[in-house]
């Protein structure tokens, strides 16, 4: 699996509303290919650069007396495929995904493909362009798939569904309770950083998954009052207590100093059950 960080550096690309945002793929394609044009152009204008540099320093007198070490340069310099490799993989899989979270893309056999340990001439040569042909050909008709794949897995693993024990609704509701601590030193006790990225966890994984499972439900909405919701917990100091009435597309969260249950519509549970079942099927195989 790809890991989703840079160390060095950072890209500037064009805002949100810059690419289409109905999945088309096309569009997509040629927007990634635009980009990827650009970052192989300003590669190979970084390239000329350092080998000016490198040259016009050992012809000077006193680049002896420099730091300048031109070995550190090449090292330097073989970084960068890769880390653009790297950023190109995030950019594809923000722009082919049909929500607000980013495709998982598995390219280890891409990466491989271009940074196998070979000698420089027997490698295929790296482009971005290269690149995001490859993965839009791959990916791109599969994006709403792998969209509710990684929606319905996620939702169903972060809120253990398969191993919620059967329960009756409570006032039309059924509640999945997950438990939860607290940190004694403050007064009153807050919930442990654990607990506060268990939270968070929940809310995006129901972000995420509910607009899927129930297409009648307005994403933007959804991820709007979980940020308002979360708003209200730093507000509180994250402190659990029986008045707070927090809500998210009707389900209800209510906080408890040894868990946070959250009170879910049955029709919400309908929709989420068919979707986390039928695009989730590994999970509750136990796979």
């Amino acid at each position: 699996m790809l890991s989703n960080e840079i160390t060095q550096g950072s890209i500037a690309f064009p805002e949100e509303g810059a690419f289409p945002q109905d999945g088309a793929t096309h569009g997509a394609r040629e927007v990634l290919l635009a980009e990827a044009r650009m970052l192989d152009a300003s590669h190979a204008e970084l390239q000329a650069i350092m080998d000016r540099v490198t040259n016009e320093l050992e012809e000077n007198r006193c680049a002896s007396f420099t730091r300048f070490d031109p070995m550190a340069r090449s090292d330097g310099m073989h970084c960068v495929p890769s880390r653009l490799f790297i950023r190109m993989v995030e950019r594809v899989s923000e722009v082919l995904s049909p929500s607000d979270t980013p495709l998982s893309l598995e390219v280890d056999d891409l990466r491989e493909y271009y940074f196998t340990h070979k000698s420089l001439a027997a490698r295929a040569p790296f482009t971005c362009v290269d690149l995001v042909e490859r993965l839009v050909a791959r990916f791109a008709p599969r994006a709403t798939e792998i969209a509710h794949e990684q929606a319905a897995e996620k939702f169903a693993r972060v809120f253990g569904l398969r191993y919620q024990k059967e329960t009756k609704p409570v006032s039309g509701r059924f509640v999945l309770e997950h438990g939860a601590s607290t940190d004694g030193f403050w007064s009153p006790a807050r919930y442990s950083f654990t607990s506060q990225s268990s939270i968070r966890a929940h809310l995006d994984a129901l972000a995420n998954c509910l607009p899927f499972a129930n297409p009648d439900i307005d994403a933007d909405n959804v991820r709007q009052s979980v940020r308002g919701l979360l708003e209200d917990l730093e507000l509180r100091n994250w402190t659990p207590g029986r008045d707070f009435r927090g809500e998210v597309a009707g389900i209800q969260i209510r906080l408890f100093q040894s868990s946070v249950k959250y009170h879910f519509p049955l029709a919400h549970v309908q929709a989420l059950n068919v979707f986390c079942v039928q695009h989730a099927p590994e999970y509750f195989a136990g796979n």
